[in-house]
């Protein structure tokens, strides 16, 4: 808007009261002074209007003198005092909004909080009226109604009974009833937990195969006989290794869902009636959920007929029990049945599932002995699965498979195919089998031919305890013959069981071993061997992991070339043939000797790169590994001097050879010493010191006991003369293999 120009006191120009600011623009310059002039001679300069701005009105007849103002400078002071005066309301107003959502605020933080302090007291005056009632209370007076009502049923008397039984275990599973029928069985749960954090708790034995290698496969489905009802053999045929080997690992199930041992690979039992009771146990604790298919395994080796009777002679017991906790209703059902399995070579189904459990004792009494000493393990389990599965394994119905043997098996390349099919059936394989040898794969047993009384060592497989070998496959003279005990199962019944929510069941060594010395069948606490647990993933995994390690890369390769340091060990008591024999072993322990030497250097190099070693277990084994390349570089010396000792004396066999008889030299660990003691007493000393190190480092465990077994034999070697039976070469086809 616009207003007149008040009366001129003098020459000058008047802006109209107008707070707009003028625009910044060309118009901005001196304008001609003016004077009140009447308003109908007044003009108004249309350039120094913006729009909506102020108008100057010009008067073009000025009155009196004129003074020269700036009208840009005017304007700007003007148009800087508005926007500070703006610009103080604008924050006083931002700081009174801000002040009143504060108290807002603080009003309402101040009415939720009494709201909350007045639902507290509520809460705690319904609490101080309402009674306590414990959970027993109302455990018991649910029970009561419900016997109650079914009692006053005609006939319900049992049926009330086994509800009563099954709401008990579903109400309440963590303490043990008092009127447990099963008293003679440990919680395992309970019994794990006592194993892996109480030092003082009794001891156990722990829980793998070398690298794969042509295995058998199922090539026919079984069929039943019409003359005898009992199916015929499978008949299993050798095949490439299975590809799924290199498969990686799963982690480990548990089927039933009730946690109890699933996946343990460390059960220790001191007996069969042990293993059993947890298997009952177990049994019992799937058919609170399912109905159950139990097959039963029997490894039909030689080496097996005892556990076999063992199981035969208590399955009464197991029998009663299995009867005495299952309900009438489950067993009108056929909720749990049994089947009987034998394998070795070939795979026989000795008993069809049947709910009548006294069948199992006369089935397991005909079991077959398989005197091909192949056990194609995996591939039995797989063919159990192919036979059996259609028809027992459905919505309603599991399968469990109890694996009864004292061997790993000859088909483990395939333990990966075969946790495959047990975890696309959702079968779990619990064994009742033996620990490991220490860090190799046969195991010697003593065998006395009944007629010559010749001894021969047939070998079973039973090892080793990890995905690979972790130790030299070399004594210093010849191969693995000791018989020390690793504390777990062998790797691929281990991982078989782990993977499909199994159990492994460690039995104590029944078996007549090779020189059997009772201190190396010896059993270790877990508290102890928790450090010490193999890797149980995938041997591809495994491998993987190995190889990507400079030290465990070193030794393994140290490893496979022990595999060929074995020496001959007899020798001919014919004197040429004794002579060309001698010389050709002295050209070999010259070899080693260099060989070994080199081994030492190397791991000397690598024993930083040991105490970055994140497991201890491969630290025990670069501790065992060392030792024995000194000890054995004493021991080879020692061989040499024995050598150059026989062809120097060349001793005559107090037996002549004969028709019956037929002498030899048979060389042997020993303490006795050939070579200079000067040129050897520093290296005996390291030896020795490295061994006990071993021991200090890792007491009550296998590599303590094989770094004393290394002492205790001696460092050296000696030699004495053997006799046999002329037919001993002959009745050698006649031994037993297990």
């Amino acid at each position: 808007m616009s207003t007149s120009l008040p009366p001129a006191s003098g020459d000058s120009y008047a802006l109209m009261d107008d707070p707009t600011p003028i625009l910044p623009g060309p118009s901005a310059v001196p304008a001609a002074p003016t004077s009140s002039i009447p308003s109908s001679s007044r003009q108004t300069n249309p350039a120094a209007d913006p729009g909506e701005g102020l108008n100057l009105v010009i008067d073009p007849e000025p009155i009196g003198p004129t003074v020269a103002v700036s009208h840009a400078a005017t304007v700007d002071a003007q148009a800087a005092a508005e926007a500070k005066r703006r610009e103080a309301e604008a924050k006083k107003a931002q700081v009174e909004a801000e002040k009143q959502a504060r108290a807002e605020a603080k009003a309402r933080a101040k009415a939720e909080k009494a709201a909350a302090r007045a639902t507290l007291r509520a809460r705690k005056r319904s609490q101080r009226t309402m009674p306590v009632i414990p959970g027993w209370v109302g455990s018991m007076a649910v029970h009561a109604g419900v016997l109650v009502i079914l009692l006053l049923l005609p006939g319900a008397a049992e049926e009330a009974i086994d509800l009563s039984k099954r709401l008990n275990a579903a109400v309440d599973t963590s303490v043990a009833s008092v009127e447990e029928p099963l008293k003679i069985m440990a919680d395992p749960s309970q019994v794990r937990s006592e194993y892996l954090t109480d030092p003082n708790a009794n001891p156990v034995g722990g829980v793998l195969n070398p690298s794969p290698s042509a295995t058998p496969v199922v090539a026919a489905a079984a069929t039943v006989s019409s003359k005898s009802a009992m199916p015929q053999a499978v008949e299993l045929s050798a095949s490439i290794a299975s590809p799924l080997a290199s498969m990686p690992s799963m982690p480990a199930v548990d089927f039933a869902g009730g946690g109890g041992i699933a996946g343990d690979v460390t059960q220790a039992v001191d007996n069969v009636d042990q293993a059993l009771d947890q298997l009952v146990r177990e049994i019992l604790r799937e058919l609170q959920r399912t109905k159950l298919t139990v097959v039963w395994m029997f490894d039909e080796s030689n080496s097996m007929k005892d556990d076999q009777q063992a199981i035969r002679d208590r399955f009464e017991r197991i029998s009663s029990e299995l009867i005495d906790n299952t309900s009438s209703e489950q067993r009108r059902s056929a909720a749990l049945l049994h089947a009987v399995v034998g394998f070795g070579q070939q795979i026989h189904f000795d008993l069809e599932p049947t709910p009548d459990v006294t069948r199992i004792k006369e089935a397991i009494t005909n079991l077959r002995i398989d005197m091909t000493g192949t056990e194609n393990t995996m591939q039995s389990v797989q063919a159990v699965i192919a036979r059996l599965g259609s028809k027992y394994i459905t919505k309603e119905r599991r399968m469990l498979i109890v694996l009864v043997t004292d061997e790993s098996g000859d088909d483990g390349a395939r333990v990966e195919e075969t946790i495959q099919a047990c975890l696309a059936a959702k079968v779990s394989v619990y064994v009742i089998g033996r620990q490991s040898l220490f860090g190799t794969d046969k195991l010697h047993i003593a065998y006395t031919d009944p007629v010559t009384k010749d001894v021969y060592y047939p070998t079973i497989q039973r090892g080793p305890e990890t995905a690979d070998f972790e130790m030299l496959q070399f004594d210093g003279l010849h191969g693995r013959w000791d018989e020390v005990p690793s504390g777990f199962a062998p790797y691929e019944l281990a991982r078989l069981t782990k993977e499909t929510g199994g159990a492994y069941f460690i039995l104590p060594n029944e078996e007549e071993l090779r020189r059997r010395n009772r201190r190396l069948e010896r059993i270790y606490s877990i508290t102890t061997l928790k450090e010490y647990v193999p890797d149980y993933e995938s041997r591809a995994e495994y491998l993987a992991k190995r190889e990507k390690s400079e030290l465990r890369r070193v030794m393994a390769a140290f490893i496979n070339q022990s595999k060929q340091f074995p020496f001959r060990h007899h020798f001919s008591v014919d004197p040429q043939r004794f002579v060309s024999e001698i010389q050709a072993v002295q050209r070999q322990t010259a070899v080693r000797l260099t060989q070994l030497a080199e081994m030492e250097k190397a791991l000397r190099a690598l024993e930083k790169l040991r105490d970055r070693e994140p497991e201890k277990r491969w630290q025990a084994a670069y501790d065992l590994m060392l030792a024995q390349t000194v000890a054995y570089q004493v021991k080879v010396f020692e061989y040499q001097n024995l050598l150059a000792h026989l062809l120097q004396t060349k001793p005559v066999p107090k037996v002549k050879p004969s028709r019956e008889r037929t002498p030899d030299w048979e060389v042997f660990h020993s303490p006795k010493k050939y070579a200079n003691p000067d040129a050897t007493a520093k290296k005996y000393a390291e030896a020795e010191e490295l061994l006990k190190r071993v021991i200090e480092r890792h007491p009550n465990t296998p590599w303590a006991d094989f770094a004393k077994h290394e002492l205790d034999r001696g460092l050296s070697v000696d030699y004495h003369e053997r006799v046999l039976d002329a037919r001993y070469s002959e009745r050698a086809r006649l031994v037993p293999k297990y």
